[in-house]
């Protein structure tokens, strides 16, 4: 999985408008690359900041930058993905009698 491919899938996961994305702040991200407004999108949103102005999409992930990626990412979104997620859940509530110990 490249640096790129993840950034995807992570705002696939936030379920995020990437239409709105602004103009790329990495030299090596192209503005017509598939990739690029789910990149502008993380960066915009703190989740990745590149180094020395660039961000090497093409480059195999490895498990810090997960790690960093995903700890932003939870960190910033977690009670709206927390929500999200327990409101996709089917609850069913079984039939109960209240009962009274004394």
């Amino acid at each position: 999985v490249t640096r790129a491919e993840f950034v995807k899938i992570i705002a696939g996961i936030a379920g995020a408008d990437v239409s709105k994305a602004a103009d790329a702040s990495f030299d090596d991200v192209a503005s017509g690359a598939w990739y690029t407004p789910y990149v502008l999108w993380a960066a915009e949103n703190g989740i990745v900041t590149g180094n020395d102005g660039k961000f090497n999409p093409s480059s195999k992930i490895t498990r810090q930058d997960m790690a960093v990626i995903i700890t932003r990412y939870l960190g910033k979104n977690w009670i709206r993905s927390m929500t999200r997620w327990i409101l996709s859940m089917e609850v069913r509530f079984l039939p109960m009698r209240p009962t009274l110990y004394l």
